[in-house]
């Protein structure tokens, strides 16, 4: 069974003077990207994979015990061109077997790498063979709610004790958006357009 997260309250929460009554909304992360989709939100890059979108990294657990950085330990670091300010991107990552897990990104600098599984895990280290053996197929789809463009490297890390060892990297790229306005007049004749 998929994980339902917790994604807001409804109605939308505003300043009231009388009783009112909030209904927390859980969704399942195929079921918020449905509901994207349909509202015609869907702020994934257009790449899919059998699980939902955004990128698969598969990890070679057959090799990962006779690599040199079997035992060294591993994350998916995210990092970012310029910073982010919070609520303007969200991490969802498909960990195997275990699914689906949302990650809000905090206010970011711009270069400051976020580790993914030491973030939503601290308790558990992860080595490469570890995160190999347990995850297997890691999928990463960045929900990119901001206007200024962005660009979000993923990269699959090992960690040494003199050098890091990238296994795997991949760069999305969200644009900036653009929105119209359309001045008219009283009589509903336009008068100008602005981008």
């Amino acid at each position: 069974e998929s994980t339902k997260f917790f994604m807001g309250w409804t109605p939308e929460i505003v300043p009231v003077d009388g009783d009112k009554t909030y209904t927390a909304v859980f969704m399942t992360f195929e079921e918020y990207v449905d509901e994207l989709k349909a509202a015609g939100k869907a702020s994934f890059e257009e790449t899919d994979t059998e699980k939902g979108p955004g990128r698969e990294y598969t990890l070679d657990d057959e090799n990962a015990g006779t690599t040199k950085w079997k035992d060294w330990p591993a994350d998916f670091e995210v990092s970012f061109d310029r910073a982010v300010e919070a609520g303007e991107l969200r991490l969802w990552g498909n960990y195997g077997e275990y699914g689906w897990e949302k990650l809000d990104i905090p206010a970011t600098a711009a270069d400051t790498p976020i580790k993914l599984l030491a973030t939503l895990l601290p308790q558990y280290p992860v080595t490469y063979e570890g995160l190999a053996t347990l995850v297997k197929d890691f999928i990463c789809a960045p929900e990119f709610n901001g206007n200024e463009a962005l660009t979000i490297t993923v990269k699959l890390v090992a960690y040494g004790n003199d050098i890091d060892h990238v296994i795997d990297t991949y760069t999305f790229t969200f644009e900036t958006k653009k929105y119209t306005i359309t001045w008219k007049d009283g009589d509903g004749n336009t008068l100008k357009t602005d981008t």
